[in-house]
Parts: structure tokens; sequence; C-alpha cells
């Protein structure tokens, strides 16, 4: 009799604490699945005084009528891509998620598509930009 009570208490005992694993790993879980999420945006001034912070996104002023837009994968912050474009005559925009590095929002498909949408064509427009390419690095 005390041998099933000891099997039944050690039972309940594995149950509970993959209970509380699972409950932690539900809790955390963004942490792992958005990492660069997490990343704090270092300060532009330390980074590079080219670039200015638009609704958490990275923008450069270019001299010619071309923007370079950049989106990163979801362990990237736009800091991350500074170095590559630095030497560029493009205007350069450096996207940041919706729910990003300070930005408002929730990573979802629909605010994401609004909201990249609506910054380039506020750039294009402001910047009388006339060509746009897009470079897409770690995406899906």
């Amino acid at each position: 009799m005390s041998s099933v009570i000891q099997y039944n208490s050690v039972a309940l005992a594995i149950v509970v604490l993959t209970i509380i694993g699972l409950l932690i790993l539900l809790i955390i879980q963004d942490y792992f699945i958005y990492p660069g999420r997490f990343r704090p945006m270092p300060k532009l001034e330390n980074i590079d005084e080219n670039f200015e912070n638009v609704n958490g996104s990275l923008f450069k002023k270019g001299t010619s009528k071309k923007m370079c837009v950049i989106f990163g994968g979801n362990a990237s912050i736009p800091s991350d891509f500074i170095d590559f474009s630095r030497h560029s005559d493009n205007h350069i925009l450096i996207i940041a998620y919706p729910g990003y590095f300070g930005t408002t929002g929730i990573p979802r498909s629909e605010t994401t598509v609004e909201y990249i949408g609506n910054l380039v064509k506020s750039l294009v427009k402001n910047h009388g930009i006339k060509e746009t390419h897009f470079i897409c690095h770690s995406i899906g």
C-alpha cells in the first residue's frame, strides 16, 4: 500500500513540474520566437549621425532618387544594417516592425503591411524618390 502511495506522489510531482515548466515556456515563448524584439535599440548618436528615427525605423537621406528598404529577421535590430548601407548615395530605410524597439503596435502581418506601406509611401512622396528596391534578410 505504501509503495502505491509513494508511486502516486512521484507521478503527481512529475505532472505538477511538467505543468509548471510548460507554463514558464508559454510565458516566455515570445523571447525565443522574436529575440530581436527584446534587444535594446542603441542610441542613434552612438551609431551614425546620418540616420534619423522615423517611427522606430531608421532613415538616411540620400542624394539619388532611389531608396533601398531593408528588412531584417526576427533576431535583428535596424542598427545591425547601418554598416551595410553607410556608403550608399541612395536613401536608406531600415524597417523596425510594429511592436519592436519602442514602436507602437503588435507584430502581426496586417499591422506590419499597413505600417510599412504608409511609411514607404510617405518617404517616397516627401523626398521625390523615383525607384524603390527591397532587401530582405532572414525573412520566413
